[in-house]
């Protein structure tokens, strides 16, 4: 037991050391069979994890999920920070939802806000689950988003772009709202939309914003837009472009402007308060139609076409694969204007004016075809050269046809009135300007110059030219000549005159005028001019004829087959007539025969007397007062007759009125007498009368008178005093007088 007593401190070492080494690879057992300790969290961390997720729901069922792949809370305030974040925004119908993910973001469940400050993806329409039909994709990378996770609406005011299933786009800032499916680019918008099948043209879209609202199926556009595809160009202060099947189907733009220019068409600017662009299925153009002051200008072949109205329409053909002018329509004080442009072009300026204008073009869609008012209208044609004439036109109706290069080529019109303005001459007052009126007009133009040829107008036609004044039932007015025919009981009326006739053609360059069938004509007095014998200028005279012709200044004037010309009682018949008052003569021809009254002396009663010359050929020259009457003449006063080759009437003008003076007959001259029941005649180859003796007087061919009472005298020179019932013969020495007395 002592032995062992030694040993006992030393066992008891040994225990404890075995008992300390035990412990100590117990413990090392126990620390490497352990976890590890975590590391210390931060000062500001309240807790950390690895993947997370977090859902909200409701009746329907998930209306967000956010899933994290490393999740950070903080205390103050309360944050959680995420790396590797989905977030899914399911729609109302569970059927799709949006998708959204970033590295890293930061959430604030207070407020439910999510924020991402670096790039984000958002995919839309993905199908909510396997076998679940997608929706309408769009694709959108961004950064800087804000995610409301009550609402599902993401906000970023940083550069975005954008991809569709119709093209793509980006913009400066933007927000998507996925509950109404609208999606809002905030600056700098740029989109290209291509359309459904993609293989039309695409439409490029610009704006200052644009809100893309997908369940109404519009783009909106402000405060500014310019849209573009292929030969259209839009610009305005807003727009909205109007989608169908994801295609475009319109464009409404306000306080716009546009312009078309196709490859093959006519270009064409035009402007309004609204703008209203519909597109084919396949993207073309087919019709545009513009409200409040539009404005559409287009220029083809050196002419600049502007038209102007409240409301526009333009309709296009798009077969062919290219849209091309083929109508416009205009509504409310509309105006359209073809100028010339260029700097030697001197065509003339055309304005149509009505409150309704409908415009056709040719197929190629270049060229107009004709331009038509729907209701009355007025056209002007407004000189652009010195020459050039100025023409109005008011009319019910007006159709323009046109031809090549855009000029005018037939005008129509019913209920007319024109207004034709000359320019003003260099010498001498200017010309009256021509008024017409007629219930339709059709006018003929040279495309080629641009000129006006001819008008016919019918129907009540009249017109009016300073003095002058005419009427017929049709008018053909030859611009190019200057020529005015009228036909139907046409009539004219100046200060001069007035005639009427089945047909009246004036030439307005050289002043004649040509009358034919049943003319009537009566020509006014001239103040200067006193009383003559055959033809008065003192009194108005008429005449009736088959036909008239007046050359030059109307100075002369000729009248043709079974004339008719008197003044008061006087009167003159012949085939033929011709009048010159300057020269103040008077020709008639064939069949003449002449009227002339002699007013009874003051104080006399009675009807005065009547002189009746029959003959060939009638010449009276004012200037001595001579008639002389050829080719087998015969003279009747009262019961006096005188008759020969030719006679020679002298009159003499007294006391204010026109006398009869003095006869001339020449070759085989005779005189008769017949008065109550006795008969004087006087035969020689010359013979004079002298009226107011009453005194004849017979020479040459050796002359003779016989009574039927008294008997025969022949002699050299025979005189004959009427009134006295006396004779006094006188012989030659070769001839002496001889009477034979009856008893």
């Amino acid at each position: 037991m002592r032995r062992l007593r030694p040993l006992l401190p030393v066992a008891i070492l040994l225990l404890v050391a075995l008992v300390g080494w035990m412990y100590y690879v117990q413990r090392e057992i126990e620390q490497h069979q352990s976890p590890a300790r975590p590391k210390p969290l931060p000062p500001d961390t309240v807790a950390t994890a690895g993947p997370w997720e977090w859902v909200q729901e409701n009746e329907q069922g998930v209306v967000v999920r956010v899933r994290a792949g490393e999740l950070r809370e903080v205390k103050e305030p309360p944050r959680l920070y995420l790396a590797k974040v989905e977030v899914e925004i399911h729609r109302k119908d569970q059927m799709t939802l949006d998708r959204f993910r970033t590295e890293r973001a930061e959430y604030d469940p207070a407020t439910g806000i999510l924020f991402a400050d670096g790039d984000v993806q958002i995919a839309t329409g993905e199908p909510a689950k396997p076998g679940a039909p997608a929706g309408r994709r769009v694709q959108i990378q961004t950064s800087g988003l804000t995610f409301e996770s009550r609402t599902g609406r993401a906000t970023t005011d940083r550069p975005s772009s954008f991809v569709f299933e119709q093209g793509e786009g980006r913009s400066v800032g933007a927000w998507y709202d996925p509950n109404t499916r609208e999606l809002d680019m905030r600056s700098d918008v740029a989109v290209i939309w291509r359309g459904k099948d993609g293989r039309s043209e695409p439409m490029q879209i610009e704006a200052g914003e644009a809100m893309y609202k997908e369940l109404d199926s519009v783009i909106l556009l402000w405060p500014w837009c310019r849209l573009k595809r292929g030969a259209l160009t839009v610009e305005g202060a807003r727009a909205g472009v109007y989608l169908k099947e994801s295609a475009i189907q319109r464009i409404e733009a306000f306080e716009a402007k546009g312009l078309h220019r196709p490859a093959k068409g006519r270009p064409a600017e035009f402007q309004a308060q609204a703008l209203f662009v519909h597109l084919t299925a396949g993207g073309e153009v087919e019709k545009i139609e513009g409200t409040g002051k539009t404005r559409l200008v287009s220029e083809d072949s050196g002419v600049r076409t502007a038209v102007s109205a409240e409301r526009t329409e333009m309709q296009f053909d798009a077969a062919g694969g290219e849209a091309r002018l083929r109508s416009v329509w205009t509504v409310g004080q509309c105006v359209v204007e073809s100028r010339p442009v260029g700097p030697n072009s001197t065509r003339e300026t055309r304005i149509l004016r009505s409150e309704r204008i409908e415009m056709r073009m040719r197929p190629d869609g270049r060229e107009i075809e004709s331009a038509e008012t729907q209701a009355p209208g007025v056209i002007e044609f407004l000189p652009n050269a010195p020459s050039q004439r100025s023409r109005r036109m008011e009319a019910e109706h007006i159709r323009a046809v046109y031809g090549s290069r855009n000029e005018i080529e037939v005008l129509e019109a019913r209920t007319v009135a024109t207004r034709t303005d000359y320019p003003k001459p260099p010498k001498g007052p200017p010309t009256p300007p021509m008024r017409t009126w007629s219930r339709e007009l059709r006018a003929e133009f040279d495309p080629a110059q641009s000129e006006l040829l001819r008008v016919y107008q019918s129907g009540d036609f009249r017109f009016e030219q300073g003095e002058r004044k005419g009427w017929s039932e049709k008018a053909l007015l030859d611009s190019s000549k200057n020529w005015i025919t009228l036909e139907g009981r046409a009539r004219t009326i100046d200060a001069g005159g007035s005639l009427a006739a089945d047909r009246i053609f004036l030439d307005e360059a050289a002043g004649d005028v040509t009358a034919t069938g049943n003319v009537a004509a009566t020509r006014m007095p001239e103040a200067s001019k006193k009383p003559t014998a055959v033809l008065s200028e003192a009194e108005p005279y008429q005449v009736r004829a088959e036909r008239m012709y007046a050359p030059g200044a109307r100075r002369l004037i000729r009248y043709e087959g079974t004339v008719v010309l008197w003044q008061g009682a006087n009167r003159i018949e012949a085939d033929w007539v011709e009048i010159d008052r300057d020269k103040r003569t008077l020709l008639a021809k064939g069949n003449v025969v002449s009227r002339f009254l002699e007013e009874p002396p003051a104080g006399r009663k009675g009807p005065g007397v009547l002189t009746v010359v029959r003959a060939t050929l009638l010449e009276y020259r004012d200037e001595d007062r001579t008639a002389v009457y050829s080719g087998g003449a015969e003279l009747e006063r009262g019961a006096l007759k005188v008759t020969a080759q030719t006679v020679r009437a002298l009159f003499l003008l007294k006391d204010g009125k026109t006398e009869l003076d003095k006869v001339y007959a020449d070759g085989r001259a005779r005189i008769v007498e017949t008065k109550a029941g006795r008969t004087r005649l006087g035969t020689g180859e010359h013979a004079e009368y002298y009226a107011a003796e009453g005194r004849a007087v017979l020479y040459g061919g050796a002359p003779q008178f016989e009574d039927s009472l008294r008997g025969a005298t022949r002699g050299t020179r025979i005189t004959w005093y009427q009134e006295k019932d006396g004779l006094l013969v006188e012989g030659g020495a070769q001839e002496p007088a001889a009477s034979r007395l009856r008893r």
